[in-house]
């Protein structure tokens, strides 16, 4: 992974869509990086994301 991902890597990397990545961001729970028009996420974060997902019971 590296340190930034394009929302492409990232929707993979989390299996999630695309509406739903930005949904998350839109809601704060997942900061988003702006470098002229693209739109990254940092590896520490996406990590932190993932990590907050809640467990199955």
């Amino acid at each position: 992974m590296n340190v930034l991902n394009d929302v492409k890597t990232t929707c993979e990397l989390l299996s999630m869509s695309r509406s739903a990545l930005y949904a998350a961001v839109k809601e704060g729970r997942i900061c988003a990086l702006k470098n002229g028009s693209r739109t990254l996420f940092h590896r520490n974060e996406i990590e932190r994301f993932a990590g907050r997902l809640p467990n199955i019971e």
